[in-house]
């Protein structure tokens, strides 16, 4: 029964090529494991640590590979019929298309994540937002590719699909308007680079960390860990202000004291406040301000401006020491900071008492 059953023509090629896809399904993910670590030898003798994520990443769609372009060859052998064979044929390289779309996909964001990591040990590092920016175009333009490659299995005539679909394109284009002015607004970030990842930005009524650039908006992360998205466009067109650029913190306020205290006692205390920042190793020298500012209402103004270090909590640290100093200084030159009340008018004396009205006396 065996002997007539493989006796057929075609009958045992059938069955090696249904035996070689089932083994293949089987041992896909070993297989692709096998080829990753072939392929990427060297990285993983140099290193291990990023073998290891490139190789989680990438496992799946080149399994996927493996198993689709193993069953495309196998269809070859099972003698279909030729309309049978055609459709399968194209069904299983269509799908093979579609792995290698995803795992050049995935290998583009491992290409940024790799460039990112090692940026810091470079004299120049690799801007992040750019990077993000060149990626994410990176992965579109792939996916548009794949989406054309298998249009073109199952169309004859793709170019005038896409002129038909250029007719549409046209409308969807009108009413994209506004992404289409955010990716353009974050090519000019790209290009301007007013921030990066990482940086402390102002921007309207907004403050925070920039978590991510995209192609549409940017992501701030606030004081009060609220993730903020920010059209692309609009950051390109306001005012932003980044903290993280400064190469100096400015500390300014005003001193007050009453006006009751002598000149030379204020001459005395702006003195020896200009000796003190100079004396504090956290402050600029050439950024010292203290002079008598003017008057106000009960009170002599006194200015106090200095630099100092970027970081805001090791500036608070250096601002409330300096102050506690100032205090003690004031306190030693014997300045009074408050107002006086003035003199409240004396009292009014009470009303004289209102004398009774004299009844007069009747008559008998």
């Amino acid at each position: 029964m065996f002997n007539e059953f493989f006796a057929k023509p075609g009958t045992l090629d059938l069955c090696i090529a249904i035996a070689a896809i089932l083994l293949v399904l089987i041992f896909c993910r070993p297989l692709a494991g096998l080829a990753i670590r072939i392929v990427l030898a060297g990285l993983r003798r140099k290193k291990p640590q990023r073998y290891q994520l490139v190789k989680k990443v990438l496992l799946r769609p080149v399994a996927v590979m493996i198993v689709t372009g193993t069953a495309r060859i196998a269809v070859l052998f099972m003698g279909l019929p030729a309309p049978v064979l055609a459709a399968a044929g194209n069904i299983l390289t269509s799908l093979f298309m579609i792995a290698s779309i995803w795992m050049l996909y995935q290998a583009a964001g491992l290409i940024t994540a790799t460039l990112l990591d090692s940026s810091p040990k470079k004299e120049m590092p690799v801007n992040a937002t750019a990077a993000r920016l060149i990626a994410s175009s990176v992965q579109i333009a792939i996916i548009l590719i794949g989406i054309l490659m298998v249009l073109s299995r199952w169309v004859a005539n793709v170019s005038g699909l896409l002129a038909g679909l250029g007719i549409g394109g046209l409308a969807i284009a009108l009413a994209a308007q506004d992404t289409a002015a955010n990716f353009i607004g974050s090519i000019a970030i790209m290009l301007d680079k007013p921030f990066a990842v990482g940086d402390w930005i102002e921007v309207d009524a907004f403050a925070g960390t920039v978590e991510n650039v995209g192609l549409r908006s940017s992501r701030i992360r606030t004081l009060d860990q609220t993730l903020v998205s920010i059209p692309n466009s609009r950051l390109a067109s306001s005012n932003v202000v980044n903290g993280s650029r400064r190469t100096k913190r400015r500390v300014a306020f005003k001193f007050n004291i009453n006006q009751t205290n002598e000149p030379e006692a204020v001459a005395a205390f702006v003195e020896r406040a200009k000796a003190i920042l100079a004396a504090d190793a956290d402050v600029e020298q050439e950024g010292i301000l203290v002079y008598f500012d003017g008057f106000a209402a009960n009170m002599l103004e006194i200015s106090v401006s200095y630099y100092t270090v970027v970081d805001f909590t090791a500036m608070t640290a250096v601002r409330e020491r300096i102050n506690f100093t100032l205090l003690r200084a004031a306190r030693e030159l014997d300045l009074s900071y408050f107002p006086r009340p003035a003199a409240l008018p004396a009292p009014l004396p009470p009303p004289a008492p209102v004398p009774a009205p004299v009844t007069p006396a009747r008559q008998a």
